[in-house]
Order: C-alpha cells, then structure tokens, then sequence
C-alpha cells in the first residue's frame, strides 16, 4: 500500500523490498503507559513525505498526540492523514474490513468497470512501472523526527547527566525527562526506567548516541527507542 501511495502522491515508481518495515511486536505494555502519560498513543504508522528532492518511506509504530485526528482511528476503521501545499490537512476515513464495507467496494469496482471509467482511469493514472521515474529515497538515517526514548539505568547520582552528555554530543536535545521512584519489591539489578522525549533529531544520530549509552556501565538493558509523529505544520 505504501509503494502504491508513493506513487499516487509523488508520481515515483518505489521498490517494495526498499522500504524499512518495523513491526509491533517487540512494543512492550510500559512504554505505551508512558506514552499515554506525556500525551501519546501510540499507532502503527504508514509514512511517505517528500524531502527536497526524495522521498522518505517507512512503516513503523510511533507516537502521536491524543489530540490529532489519527489517534481516535479504531476497530474495523482506517484514516489516511495527507497534507498538501495548497489545502493544508485533509483526512480520509472510513471502515476498512467488515461484510458491508467490503460489499460497497466491489459493488463500486464492478459499476467502474461495467461503465467502462475503470479502464480510463487506469490507462491515464502514472503509478505503473513503464511509466513514472524511480524515487530516491530518502535513508531512514536521514529522517528527522521527535523520539521517545526508554533508559534501564541504574538508581544513582550522575546517571542521567551521563546519558545527557551522550545526546548532547550526537546533537540532540531534549524536551522533558520522566521519571518514577522505584516500584516497592522491584528488582535493583534491573534498573529503573528514565523516559525521554526530544527535540527533532537526525534517526541515525538518535541510533548513534543510543549504542553509546547502553555501553555505559550504569545502563541495565537496550534502550527503547520509538518515534513522535507531530502535526505537520500548516502553511499561512
């Protein structure tokens, strides 16, 4: 689907196999916890946006805010979220699974193609192969985004500093950092969860600094790095 919409929105023939897929398997309970406490939820995200002059594609889980229109998308339900130049936001929503929805659909394909407009459309529409210029994507190293990041440290003094001076010296800054008190009977050894969010920052810089500070001796388990999705800031 995210090769097909590439090609609907930027006019470029993309490789499937090219574009970066992470899943949601490895999401663990506590990090959508937190999330919801910073404002978050998180979603399983289709992402294709036009960087100067390439395209960036990735399929990822990712944070946004409770207040845009994707994060009320639920059940049998699906949305599209496009912004362009000139219209600003535009959403398109609507049931993507069920007898009735997937009734409409076929009813609608076989009324295309019995009035002869399907074959019009598809003979003019530039998403084949022969007939649009390859993308150049964009690395997902390149991407800018917020993230959210999870650190197991250890419960002492000069801990976060440390993990501080690591993302300062990769170029990134941070926005708010969360952090609880020990949960009563939890383990020591495990460490305890420092939540951090940043400012926008190069994925392979966020990717550079986290392999630096799950070295550090105070660090208990890999790091868990997800991205925040923000609205996309409207032209006035």
């Amino acid at each position: 689907k995210l090769a097909i919409l590439a090609a609907l929105g930027f006019g470029r023939r993309v490789d499937f196999e090219a574009i970066p897929v992470t899943g949601i398997d490895k999401l663990e309970l506590c990090d959508i916890e937190y999330g919801q406490e910073l404002g978050y939820v998180v979603k399983l995200l289709t992402i294709a946006r036009r960087v100067d002059d390439g395209v960036s594609l990735r399929v990822c889980p990712a944070f946004i805010s409770k207040e845009h229109p994707l994060a009320w998308v639920s059940g049998p339900f699906n949305a599209i979220s496009v912004y362009g130049h000139a219209t600003g936001h535009t959403m398109y929503y609507g049931r993507g699974a069920g007898g009735l929805a997937t009734a409409s659909a076929v009813v609608a394909d076989l009324a295309a193609v019995a009035t002869g407009t399907a074959g019009a459309l598809f003979r003019e529409l530039p998403i084949w192969p022969d007939r649009t210029a390859p993308a150049r994507l964009v690395p997902v190293e390149h991407v800018r985004s917020r993230y959210y990041l999870r650190v197991m440290a250890e419960d002492r003094p000069g801990v976060l500093a440390q993990i501080a001076a690591v993302l300062g010296q990769h170029d990134i800054s941070i926005s708010s950092v969360l952090q609880h008190e020990p949960r009563a009977g939890s383990d020591p050894a495990a460490g305890v969860p420092v939540v951090i969010t940043t400012y926008r920052a190069l994925e392979g810089n966020v990717r550079k600094a986290l392999r630096v500070v799950d070295r550090l001796d105070a660090i208990k388990a890999a790091s868990v790095c997800l991205s925040i999705v923000d609205e996309h800031p409207e032209e006035r």
